[in-house]
């Protein structure tokens, strides 16, 4: 049976024909859950280090859920006659992880976690990566208009160290030139902020992928 834990991603890829996912929930309730497109994506590096994103495989159709309480779920894809395309059923552990950062209960003015535990967000605005020039042709003390980045490489280093320095939190403007918000229908800016949030990996913390930049609020135009 799949595995995964409470408050952790759970993926499914899905029939190309598939319409809706149904989540029953170990309580008896059932959930609709969206549908989506995705292309997977692989993050190479050339040899001096420098950060390609190439995409791997078909494009194919995803559902994703996140468990709130522990126990069997069971998730069903159908066609758009209630056809039944696929059938897993999968179980949530309950392994320490908060939950969802929302405002306290015991008082607005505050932080919690799911949980019911507190929650002081410590962290930082990740608002680029570095981009080197690069040289032109053969010539290289003459620097050329193209770019490069380690990218994710970096990113992992700065989420490393934060989590060595006991930060909790990261908030990583959509609005960069490394995450191509704009024009956000990139399909490499959904790569990057796909992996991104994964890779914080901060325990006990949250992401936030904030869209309103500078009095411009970002239109997007499909899900992460």
């Amino acid at each position: 049976m799949k595995k995964t834990s409470v408050f952790g991603r759970c993926e499914f890829e899905l029939p190309q024909d598939a319409f809706c996912v149904e989540i029953k929930m170990p309580c008896g309730s059932v959930a609709l859950i969206p549908i989506f497109e995705r292309q997977r994506a692989e993050f190479s590096y050339d040899h001096r280090g420098y950060e390609r994103v190439l995409p791997v495989g078909e494009l194919g159709l995803e559902a994703r859920f996140t468990a709130r309480a522990a126990g069997v779920h069971e998730m069903t894809a159908y066609d758009t006659r209630r056809n039944v395309l696929q059938n897993v059923a999968f179980e949530a552990e309950d392994t320490g992880l908060g939950g969802y950062v929302v405002v306290s209960e015991d008082d607005p003015r505050y932080f919690s976690l799911s949980c019911g535990s507190p929650y002081v967000p410590i962290g930082i605005n990740m608002v680029e990566t570095n981009y080197d020039p690069l040289p032109e042709s053969m010539n290289h003390f003459t620097a050329s208009k193209k770019t490069a980045t380690v990218g994710m490489k970096q990113w992992r280093r700065w989420f490393a160290q934060l989590r060595a320095a006991g930060a909790n939190y990261c908030r990583i403007w959509l609005s960069n030139t490394y995450t191509l918000a704009l024009p956000c229908s990139s399909a490499e800016a959904f790569w990057i902020m796909d992996e991104a949030p994964g890779d914080v990996a901060i325990t006990g913390g949250g992401v936030s992928l904030p869209t309103f930049v500078h009095g411009c609020v970002i239109r997007m135009v499909k899900a992460v």
